[in-house]
């Protein structure tokens, strides 16, 4: 006589998994004026466009998407993060079959070895639905990066261009009067009149 069984494990846990994507780049100044004046320049021109400061950087945050430059080395990291909490359910199952007459304790053995072994491959069922669920959301991570960054360097230009057209017009100043200053958004070009003397 064969005694057939079934053992059903299923887990169901809230997980914390998260995605991210980094892009670095650098802000190009023309160094005009000493470095601690060029610093100053761009952190007030980044703190004009919405950025705060924290330490030696200048950070801003736009949904799940970051922009951190660092005011030493003028490094600029653009990450894009998406996660948060997420169900996680597996079920793992195995059914069998005692052909060999068994007492009811050496069945209650197998059956509880069998468990442990379920467990266990359930516990690698939830970890590759982890890494699974990670992999999604770091692809959701790099897609809003690539969607922002267009954005963000056109707002870095700007920035770089005020800083830039500010410690020229601060250096035009040091060497004479200036008479006219002209500059053009469109085109980033400037214009200087100096009356030396």
């Amino acid at each position: 006589m064969s005694y057939a069984y079934r053992i059903d494990l299923k887990e169901s846990q809230i997980v914390s998994v998260e995605g991210k994507d980094t892009f670095t780049t650098c802000i190009e100044l023309v160094d005009v004026l000493p470095a601690p004046a060029m610093r100053e320049l761009l952190e007030q021109k980044l703190a004009e466009a919405g950025f705060r400061s924290e330490a030696d950087h200048m950070v801003k945050v736009d949904g799940h998407t970051s922009v951190t430059v660092n005011l030493s080395t003028r490094e600029v990291e653009v990450s894009a993060l998406r996660g948060g909490e997420r169900q996680v359910e597996v079920t793992v199952s195995h059914r069998g079959e005692d052909h060999a007459p068994v007492s009811a304790q050496e069945r209650l053995q197998r059956q509880e070895l069998l468990r442990q072994q379920l467990d266990q491959k359930l516990q690698t069922q939830t970890k590759i639905a982890e890494t699974l669920m990670e992999k999604s959301l770091r692809e959701e991570a790099t897609a809003a990066l690539r969607e922002a960054i267009p954005r963000l360097a056109a707002e870095l230009g700007c920035v770089s261009h005020a800083v830039q057209a500010a410690a020229l017009e601060t250096k035009a100043r040091s060497m004479g009067t200036v008479e006219r200053v002209e500059h053009d958004p469109d085109s980033q070009s400037m214009t200087i009149v100096i009356k030396l003397g």
